[in-house]
């Protein structure tokens, strides 16, 4: 609760007194965690990483453009832009594209319930 306040970009306060109000938390534990969600720790770099591959998969089974982002760093959120370029000459498309991107392996149906239950 407290690294979905942070992300809500609540301040220091509003999430140490969520935990305290809304949780009962003790001043000290609250502050504890509050410290540790701020200072970037295990559970915010877990729920960034994991909200990262989630998109990143969706990204993959349903973005036509996928592959496109092997031109170089960027977003997903830029994929139209980079095939616009792409078409008009301005950007070459990847040369390179990394065999499992270029013949996927289906998943088992077990791994794909796994993979999609992570939000």
């Amino acid at each position: 609760m407290a690294v979905q306040s942070m992300i809500k970009e609540h301040s220091f306060k509003q999430t140490f007194s969520l935990l305290k109000d809304e949780y009962a938390a003790s001043n000290d534990l609250a502050f504890t965690i509050t410290a540790r969600i701020f200072r970037g720790g295990g559970f915010v770099k877990d729920y960034l990483y994991l909200q990262g591959f989630h998109k990143m998969l969706n990204a993959y089974e349903n973005e036509p453009n996928f592959n496109l982002l092997f031109c170089g760093k960027t977003s997903i959120s830029y994929l139209p832009q980079i095939r616009r370029l792409i078409d008009k000459g301005y950007f070459v498309p990847p040369r390179f594209v990394a065999p499992i991107f270029n013949k996927p392996e289906k998943l088992n149906e077990t791994k794909k319930y796994i993979a999609h239950a992570i939000k």
